[in-house]
């Protein structure tokens, strides 16, 4: 599960800077330093933060230690150290990287400093130097937006010579500089950098150039700020002034004034203007505004009543995030009759909660020329945070209620950069920076106070930012008239959000479509892992254009509380004839308010009934037995869609009344199903007995995900024998293991820091690596080792093994497993990851390239049919899930797992029927195929590839191209077929056999918008 980032950053910041909380400001600080002088070892200490990161050998093209410096070879094999969880350091409103670097090659470019990965998702950050182009550049992203700043530099970093490299972002400006001077900068406001995980120095995840030279000194800082940045003010503590809302203190005297608002609406110098002072005092804030005003007399200041709005008042806002926490913070309006408004607001200023309360004093004074507000708020009162950073975002905004042009009479001290679009007072890109803040000093009963409301207002929650209203995937939705699928709709706020805001769903069906069912699983106790219970009710009958619609009220009882982005799975049935085409009217309601009523496109279609293939493996992954129990006639319509695989997890599905998992998997083996057994393997050695021992300490390590993989003691055997009498029980054919659960203690192994790892290795004999390898493979054989005894015990055949995430050719999944070691112990098949949103031509290739490394098609990919993007949509057509299918099957691959059952919707279900329709006939065939050599094709940009089995043929053809090359071609085989071409997709004569040519009439895709077609030679038929 994702951890929550914002509480993770709270919590490694308190505990980085503890040494430092007695200062009055709390900004400059030092939250990661890694010296990189060690001379020796495997292991890179930090001396700031308890981060440590480690080789997979200090050998051949790895990094190594010249005397005491760490040197990086460049290239695309340079070496890279990497320092697990230290990108999630370096992220915020304001950030600092140092590091020294000492170059040995003034021609090859690489990289310096990275994270883990940088994506427009995930944030993160590169440092990449180009000698050649004598440029340094960095890159970042903050989760939804990449930047890049190219610093063309006069001369080349001096080789053999250390310079210091410093980035710098300010929340106004990004700098870089060598050696203290400039080399480059951007303005930037408001921008955050996002974490991402580990930090690569010398290199980069995905085989990027490594450095050649030397690194030292990595450092990441909190900076201090300077108020000569646009955005950036300094305020000062003068003193505790009276609050009678003149600002005629000498405190108000001495204090800086800042001004120049500008219009909202226009971006342009606003007059009359506005000027805002703050005192950071030691308990308290303390601002003063002053409102010139030439109209004094139009000024509307009336009394008012608690609970009333007044926002049609001459007014001044106060928006005060202490956290700099971008998403967050505190709301508050004073009119110019000294009515306060005050509310907290989260969710990047889409939660907006006028239940909120706090305390604080404010005076008015109104003079001939302006009138001045003056407001003093405890730090506990906004929930400052003890360690608090000293630099927090703030806006003041005016409502001049004297002007007549509405457009004129709303100003802010914050503006927004040009280009960038206004999204009203609630945009966090308004705020500035104020620095000179101290950390609050509580008394113990006043520090609760601001956890236990902190806790209660989630400050420290990382918000989705995102609207409970329901989104359309597609612009249609298929409604099959012959069985039921599951059809979704997006929302992207969590479940927690949706019930607490009391949402429900309306969904409008019209006349010939039903709503049958909504809901993925019944639990013994209202509750479990991946739950979307409703309760659904038929409201009335409405009218829409003047046709009848039914009125379905959806209410959840029970959502997964971080669970986000779906809504469903919807089952309707409709009795409209083939491509009948109707409107469902949807939206959502909650106490924040009601969606617009939107309307989609439904498509009545007869679904492609292909059957159960032969052999094969065929299954939508985790979709387990809470969920299957909850699908209408799901075995009548699974098996017709072409999937022969139905799924259980025994850990997931625990949730359910007991019996009801294993009677209906006794229904699913009666409708000639397959049995798949998917298990996290090995939970059960979080325990401490089973986890790493420390070698300094002779402890187990703290850490619950340590699973220590040379552990072999009783809970070890327990859980094998666990996983052994399910499968018994509920007659398992296919075992599919996740075995992500060693990443941790593979690495404490791997780094020396588990004795009883290191007594594995010494005593094989072997490199860290083999011996790790070795380990992983003695788990597997001891799985497969009880599975056989099984099986002989019931006199059945041995179930199939495979495990997640494995391919042939060398890939070692969490440091210990090598599916071609496995596969000599017994595992049979590996299971490739394909979670990429490319056509499938480039995943063909690689299935035939994996293909080609095993005597057999023992390999079944993770496979999905999109990710839900930002925009709350899929990232790419549904057709392509045909492509997909006749890719896998087209390259003598044995089954496919659709991951997962909440990204696959009823159009998807309908292209992997359609495409099952020409894989079915001859599945028996590509379970025995082999890959036929020098396949050749006629004409530019088609690809063909073909498989043999005994004498017959099948060929597969796919054109990615998008140009209008469809029609006759031919096909040259290395060897001579003989018998029939028939197109498998239309069960016609698609051909004929000239030698080893095979012309192909007319190569043209069944279904449009698609790219692939099957075709079998030989001596069958097909009608």
């Amino acid at each position: 599960m994702k951890k929550n980032w914002l509480s993770m950053m709270a919590l490694l910041v308190l505990g980085l800077i503890t040494g430092f909380a007695n200062e009055a400001v709390a900004s400059g600080r030092v939250v990661g330093f890694w010296p990189l002088n060690d001379g020796s070892g495997k292991i890179v200490k930090a001396q700031v933060s308890d981060l440590n990161g480690g080789f997979k050998e200090v050998a051949g093209n790895e990094p190594a230690w010249v005397g005491n410096e760490l040197v990086f070879k460049g290239g695309k094999k340079g070496g890279k150290v990497k320092i697990a969880g230290a990108g999630k350091l370096l992220f915020g409103a304001f950030f600092k990287i140092r590091v020294e670097v000492k170059p040995n090659d003034n021609k090859e470019a690489g990289y310096i400093l990275s994270s883990k990965a940088m994506s427009t998702k995930r944030g993160g950050f590169l440092l990449y130097y180009w000698p050649g182009g004598r440029k340094l550049i960095f890159n970042f992203s903050d989760g939804l937006k990449k930047y890049q700043l190219i610093c063309k530099l006069k001369k080349k970093i001096p080789m053999d010579k250390w310079a210091n490299i410093t980035v710098l972002y300010n929340g106004a400006l990004l700098t870089v500089s060598i050696d203290d001077k400039v080399v480059g900068s951007m303005p930037l406001k408001k921008v955050q950098l996002a974490p991402a995980g580990s930090m690569m120095i010398g290199g980069y995840l995905f085989n990027g150039q490594s450095f050649p030279g030397s690194i030292r000194n990595v450092k990441f800082e909190v900076p201090e700020l300077s108020d000569k940045v646009e955005g950036v003010f300094r305020a000062k503590n003068t003193g505790v002034p009276i609050i009678d809302g003149k600002l005629d203190d000498a405190v108000w005297q001495n204090a800086n004034f800042f001004g120049d608002f500008v219009y909202f609406y226009k971006g342009k110098t606003a007059s009359p203007q506005t000027e805002v002072a703050i005192i950071p005092g030691r308990d308290k804030v303390y601002f003063a505004i002053r409102c010139f005003e030439p109209n004094i007399k139009k000024l509307v200041a009336p009394k008012h009543q608690p609970g009333d709005m007044a926002f049609n008042d001459d007014l001044v806002e106060l928006f005060i995030d202490p956290d700099s926490s971008g998403n967050h913070y505190i709301h508050l309006a004073l009119t110019a009759g000294n009515f306060q408004f005050q509310q907290v607001v989260t969710h990047f200023g889409t939660r907006k909660r006028s239940d909120f309360n706090m305390n604080w004093d404010s005076a008015v004074f109104i003079d001939k020329n302006s009138w001045t507000a003056e407001i003093a708020i405890p730090y506990s009162e906004l929930m400052v945070k003890p360690e608090n950073l000293g630099n927090w975002q703030i806006n003041v905004g005016r409502a001049n209620q004297t002007l007549d042009n509405n457009r004129l009479k709303w100003t802010t001290w914050g503006g927004l950069n040009r280009g960038e679009k206004n999204q009203g007072f609630h945009n966090i890109k308004l705020f500035n920076t104020v620095t000179g803040f101290p950390q609050p000093v509580y008394e113990r009963k006043t520090k609760k106070r601001v956890a236990a409301r902190r806790k209660k207002w989630k400050l420290d929650e990382k918000p989705s930012g995102k609207s409970t209203a329901m989104l359309k995937i597609r612009d249609f939705m298929f409604v099959p008239n012959n069985m039921t699928v599951p059809n979704w709709f997006l929302c992207l706020a969590p479940g927690k959000e949706l019930m607490q805001t009391k949402t429900y769903h309306i969904i409008d069906l019209p006349k010939g479509v039903e709503l049958l069912a909504v809901g993925r699983v019944f639990t013994k106790k209202q509750r479990g892992g991946g739950a979307a219970l409703y309760d659904m009710k038929v409201l009335k009958t409405v009218t829409h254009a003047g046709k009848k619609y039914t009125r379905y009220k959806i209410t959840p009882k029970v959502i997964h509380p971080t669970a986000s982005a779906v809504v469903g799975p919807f089952y309707m049935r409709s009795t409209l004839p083939d491509k009948t085409r109707s409107l469902m009217y949807y939206q959502s309601v909650s106490d924040t308010g009601a969606q617009k009523l939107e309307k989609l496109d439904l498509i009545t279609r007869i679904f492609p009934t292909p059957g159960m293939p032969e052999k094969l493996i065929t299954s939508i992954a985790w979709m387990h037995a809470q969920t299957s129990l909850a699908w209408p006639q799901i075995l009548e319509s699974y098996p017709n869609l072409g999937f022969n695989t139905i799924q259980t997890h025994r850990q997931f599905d625990a949730v359910i009344e007991p019996g009801k998992v294993k009677t209906f998997l006794k229904r699913a083996k009666q409708a000639g199903l397959k049995i798949m057994q998917t298990e996290n393997t090995f939970l059960n050695l979080s325990r401490p007995e089973s986890r790493s021992v420390d070698p300094a300490t002779g402890q187990p390590a703290k850490n619950r995900n340590d699973r220590c993989p040379s552990y072999r003691g009783k809970l070890y055997q327990q859980e094998i024998q666990n996983l052994v009498e399910f499968g018994r029980s509920i007659n398992t054919e296919i075992y599919n293991l996740d075995i992500e659960s060693f990443h941790q203690g593979a690495f404490q192994g791997k780094t020396g820091q588990c004795t009883r790892c290191q007594a594995y290795i010494k005593k094989s004999g072997k490199s860290t690596k083999a011996a790790l390898t070795d380990m992983g493979t003695e788990i597997m054989a001891d799985i497969k080792k009880a599975l056989l005894k099984m099986s002989k015990e019931e006199n059945r055949p041995a179930p199939y093994l495979g495990t997640y995430h494995t391919k042939p050719g060398g890939f070692v999944y969490s440091e210990i497993f090598d599916f071609d070691k496995m596969a000599k112990k017994g595992v049979d098949f590996c299971h490739p990851v394909r979670y990429a949103s490319k056509n499938a031509d480039d995943y063909g290739r690689e299935m035939r390239k994996f293909r080609a490394m095993m005597k057999d098609g023992n390999i079944i990919p993770w496979v999905t049919a999109g990710y839900i993007v930002p925009n709350g949509s899929i990232e790419f057509p549904t057709e392509w899930v045909y492509n997909y299918v006749l890719e896998t099957f087209g390259s003598g691959l044995r089954g496919t797992y659709w991951f997962d059952f909440t990204k696959y919707e009823g159009s998807d279900m309908y292209y992997f029927a359609k495409a099952m329709e020409s894989v079915v006939p001859v599945a028996d065939l590509i379970w025995d195929s082999q890959p036929v050599k020098g396949v050749t094709c006629s004409k530019v940009g088609v690809s063909a590839t073909a498989l043999k089995s005994g004498d017959s043929y099948i060929i597969l053809l796919s054109d990615y191209t998008k140009k209008p090359a469809f029609g006759p071609l031919t096909v040259t085989l290395s060897e001579v077929p003989s018998g029939k071409v028939w197109d498998l997709a239309r069960k016609r004569i698609g051909g004929e056999i000239i030698g080893n040519r095979i012309t192909i009439n007319n190569f043209q895709p069944i279904e449009k918008n698609t790219d692939t077609a099957m075709y079998y030679i030989g001596n069958r038929s097909f009608k």
